[in-house]
């Protein structure tokens, strides 16, 4: 898998990376597919990489049901991530595609953690449903996020990714049921909003969340994601499609 890029990703610059599955075929399947890349975002974030299908296959994990694994993998001692290659600041993981916001602490660190997430998983897809050849289309795409209004609205455009999937059309036509999106937003498990916008959970841990957009506290969470992406909007935004 292909991952030299024109564009430099320069250390302690702040990222949108971006990618879909090959000809907008799905790519993730199940809660377990959803769960496992979870996983890698964490595992392989470290200058020491660390293969999820061998923490699974060895003698802590072996007899557990897969997704209880999936979910102590988090805040297993013997597996915290020390030494990062990037600080991942948010992430949101659709039917289809990906988006995650980092920022590379180390050189070549968003090549590094990108290549073992994307070949591992691929890995694990292809054999779980007895395909080959690649299920993401051509190498992931990035933007430089250059500006504090930028910033908070890509922080809110890749938390509401998953608005589409309830309100097709929310972003031409606005949100028809606001209460009905919020409660469906605070049962969106793949994406980090439910860490930013819910509770504490273990999954946490994938995340460096102390630089992120501050919320105010004048409104609701939801509320403050929508105003950002509405100001973005108004000040151009970008598209990440």
């Amino acid at each position: 898998m292909r991952m030299d890029r024109k564009t430099l990703l320069v250390e302690g610059e702040y990222y949108h990376i971006y990618n879909r599955g090959v000809n907008k075929q799905r790519i993730f399947n199940a809660d377990e597919d959803y769960r496992r890349f979870m996983a890698q975002l964490y595992l392989e974030n470290d200058e020491e990489s660390v293969r999820l299908c061998h923490v699974l296959a060895s003698q802590k994990y072996k007899d557990q049901p897969v997704n209880e694994s999936l979910s102590e993998i988090f805040s297993d001692p013997d597996l915290r991530r020390r030494n990062r290659v990037v600080d991942v600041l948010a992430y949101c993981l659709m039917p289809n595609h990906f988006h995650i916001v980092l920022r590379p602490r180390v050189e070549s660190g968003v090549s590094i953690f990108m290549q073992r997430v994307l070949t591992g998983y691929s890995m694990y897809f292809n054999i779980k449903h007895e395909r080959s050849g690649a299920l993401f289309g051509s190498r992931y795409k990035s933007k430089h996020i250059n500006s504090d209004p930028y910033f908070r609205w890509i922080f809110s455009y890749v938390h509401l990714n998953p608005v589409k999937l309830i309100e097709a059309r929310w972003k031409e036509e606005g949100i028809k049921n606001v209460k009905k999106v919020a409660e469906f937003m605070r049962n969106y498990e793949y994406s980090s909003s439910w860490d930013y916008l819910i509770d504490t959970r273990p999954e946490r841990a994938v995340l460096s969340m102390g630089d992120a957009p501050p919320f105010s506290g004048e409104e609701s969470d939801f509320e403050q994601l929508l105003r950002w992406y509405k100001a973005g909007e108004e000040l151009g935004g970008i598209s990440a499609k």
